[in-house]
C-alpha cells in the first residue's frame, strides 16, 4: 500500500517517514475529536413516560432536602417506594449544573440500583435506575469506574433484551457514557458482548431517539486509544454504513461517520470491508454538508480510502470525490483545509493518471494558494500535496503545474522555520528543476523552471539555505545551486567558502 506511494517520491523520504507523517496527523486529528465529540450525555429529560405511575407520592421535582426521605423509602421493603426513591435519585441528579453525583454515591444508593435494573418484571422500576446509572456514568472518571468495578456493565447488557423499548434505550444511554469514558471501560462493554445486542437495538428500531443514542453508543465502542480490537468492533461497519445512508439528523451522522472513520482506519482490508457496504458515494455527497461536525468525519473517511491502494484510490476519483475535496480547500475552517489538502496528498501520490483528474479538476492552483495560508499545519500539508505530484508526474503534467504557480508556492516555504516544510519544499523543487533541466531547457543549457526560480527570489532563498544549521538543507541547497543554475566561476568559489563558514553548524 505505502511501498507504491513512496517510489514516487524523494529517496530521503522513505516509507517509514510517510507512515510517522500520518502517525502525526492522526495526533492532531485526535486533538480535534476530543473538541468535536461529546463522549456523555446526560439525560435532563423532566416528562414523565404514561406508564410510570404519579400519584400523590410522587414530586415533580427534588433536591438534596429530600434524600433523607427518598433514603428511608429505599430502605422500604414496598416496591412502590423503591420506584419512588429511583426516581427522586433521578431527578436530583437531572440538575443542568453540578449535579451531587459524589454526595449520591456516598450515601450507598448504588447496590440498590444494581439490584433494582434486574427486575424484569417491574420495567418502571428498571428505567428509573437505569436513568440514574446514566447520570452517574456522565461524571468524572472515578464516578464512572465506580460502576465498572460494582458489576453494573453485564447487567446493563442484559437490560438490552427487556420487552419495554424505553427500559433498552436507557440501557443503550448509560453504556454509552461508560464506553466514552476510558478505553478499558468500553473494553469491559465489548468483552461482555455488548455490541451484538446494541446492534440489534439498533436495526430493529425506527425510533429517533433509539437510533441515536445506539449509533452514539456504538461509535463510542470504536473509538479510543488504545484502539478497540478490530475483531471485536468490525461488525458495527455495515450497520452503521445503512444509518449513514438512511439518515439525515446531523448528530447521527456524525457519530456514525466519526466510528467508520475509526473502523476503516488502518489497512487495505477494511477500507476494502468499508467500500462493500456501498456507503462511499454517500460520504463524499456529505463532504459538502453545511455542517463542520459532519464534513470533518467524512473528509477522515475518505482520506482512509485514498491511503490505499491504487483501486481504493480510483474508487474515490470515479465517484467525483476529487471535485468534492477541491471545494473544501477553501474552507473557512482550518481543520477542515488541512484534512482535505491531507486527503488530496495522497491522490497526489497516485498514478499520473490520477494526476490528470486532479488537473482537470483544477485542484493544483487550489493547494498553491493553500502554500501561502496563516495556519503552518496546513501549509505543513500542502507541502507534501505539492511536492507528491512534482514527483510524480509527466513533463507535461509537471509544466502545467509549474504555469499553475506550484514553483512560486514552494520557494515561498523555503522560509519557513519547521525544518521539515523546508526540507520537503527543497526536494520537490529538486524534481521540478530535473524535469526541466532534461526536457524544457534551452539552447544555451538554461532550463525554463530555473528561470521561475529566479524570478520569483527563490534562488536568493536557496543561497541563504546554504547558512542553514541543518546539514541536510544546506547541502541540498548547495547541490541544486550547482546543478541548476549557472553560476561564474568566482560566484562558484564564494558560495564554497560560505559553505564552509558554515560547518560549524550542528544537525
Amino acid at each position: 500500500m505505502l511501498e507504491s506511494r513512496a517510489k514516487s517520491f524523494m529517496q530521503a523520504y522513505d516509507v517509514e517517514d510517510i507512515k510517522r507523517r500520518k502517525e502525526e496527523n492522526e495526533v492532531e486529528l485526535r486533538k480535534t475529536k476530543r473538541a468535536d465529540l461529546v463522549t456523555k450525555r446526560r439525560n435532563l429529560e423532566q416528562t414523565e413516560k404514561q406508564w410510570i405511575k404519579v400519584n400523590e407520592i410522587f414530586k415533580p421535582s427534588y433536591s438534596l432536602s429530600d434524600l433523607p426521605e427518598l433514603l428511608e423509602a429505599m430502605h422500604s421493603p414496598l416496591e412502590e417506594k423503591h420506584l419512588f426513591a429511583a426516581q427522586g435519585f433521578r431527578k436530583i441528579l437531572s440538575l443542568e449544573h453540578n449535579p451531587p453525583i459524589q454526595e449520591l454515591i456516598d450515601t450507598g444508593i448504588l447496590p440498590y440500583l444494581i439490584e433494582w435494573i434486574q427486575k424484569f418484571d417491574y420495567p418502571q422500576l428498571q428505567y428509573e435506575s437505569a436513568w440514574t446509572i446514566t447520570n452517574i456514568a456522565s461524571g468524572t472518571h472515578h464516578h464512572c469506574q465506580v460502576i465498572v468495578e460494582k458489576g453494573c456493565v453485564p447487567l446493563l447488557i442484559q437490560m438490552m433484551n427487556s420487552n419495554n423499548e424505553e427500559v433498552r434505550e436507557q440501557a443503550v444511554w448509560a453504556l454509552g457514557n461508560i464506553g466514552g469514558d476510558a478505553a478499558h471501560c468500553r473494553d469491559v462493554i465489548l468483552q461482555n458482548n455488548g455490541l451484538p445486542l446494541l446492534i440489534k437495538c439498533l436495526k430493529s428500531s425506527t425510533k429517533h431517539s433509539m437510533i441515536k443514542n445506539a449509533s452514539w453508543t456504538i461509535s463510542n465502542l470504536c473509538r479510543g486509544k488504545p484502539a478497540p480490537m478490530y475483531e471485536m468492533v468490525k461488525d458495527a461497519m455495515p450497520v452503521l454504513a445503512e444509518v449513514v445512508k438512511s439518515q439525515h439528523d446531523s448528530e447521527i451522522l456524525s457519530d456514525s461517520l466519526w466510528a467508520l472513520s475509526h473502523l476503516s482506519e488502518g489497512s487495505e482490508e477494511k477500507v476494502d470491508y468499508l467500500i462493500s457496504t456501498g456507503i462511499i458515494e454517500r460520504v463524499i455527497q456529505l463532504l459538502n454538508h453545511h455542517l463542520y461536525n459532519i464534513q470533518l468525519p467524512a473528509i477522515r473517511v475518505i482520506g482512509n480510502v485514498v491511503t490505499g491502494n491504487e483501486a481504493q484510490t480510483q474508487l474515490i476519483i470515479n465517484l467525483n470525490g476529487v471535485e468534492a475535496l477541491s471545494t473544501l480547500l477553501n474552507s473557512a475552517k482550518k481543520n477542515t483545509q488541512k484534512e482535505a489538502v491531507w486527503s488530496i496528498s495522497n491522490i497526489c501520490a497516485g498514478t499520473k493518471e490520477q494526476l490528470d483528474r486532479l488537473i482537470s479538476a483544477d485542484v493544483i492552483p487550489r493547494l498553491v494558494n493553500c502554500a501561502y495560508s496563516s495556519d503552518k499545519d496546513i501549509k505543513k500539508e500542502t507541502v507534501w500535496a505539492l511536492s507528491n505530484a512534482a514527483a510524480g508526474g509527466r513533463p507535461d503534467q509537471v509544466y502545467k503545474f509549474v504555469q499553475s504557480g506550484i514553483v512560486q508556492a514552494l520557494c515561498s516555504l523555503l522560509e519557513e522555520t519547521d525544518v521539515k516544510i523546508v526540507s520537503v519544499a527543497i526536494e520537490g523543487l529538486n524534481r521540478i528543476l530535473r524535469c526541466g533541466k532534461e526536457n524544457f531547457s534551452t539552447d544555451g543549457g538554461s532550463s525554463e523552471f530555473a528561470n521561475v526560480v529566479e524570478d520569483c527570489n527563490g534562488l536568493s532563498k536557496l543561497e541563504k539555505l546554504q547558512q542553514h544549521p541543518n546539514t541536510q538543507i544546506y547541502e541540498k541547497a548547495r547541490n541544486m545551486i550547482e546543478n541548476y543554475f549557472q553560476i561564474e566561476p568566482d560566484e562558484n568559489e564564494s558560495l564554497i567558502q560560505m559553505i564552509k563558514g558554515c560547518s560549524q553548524f550542528n544537525l
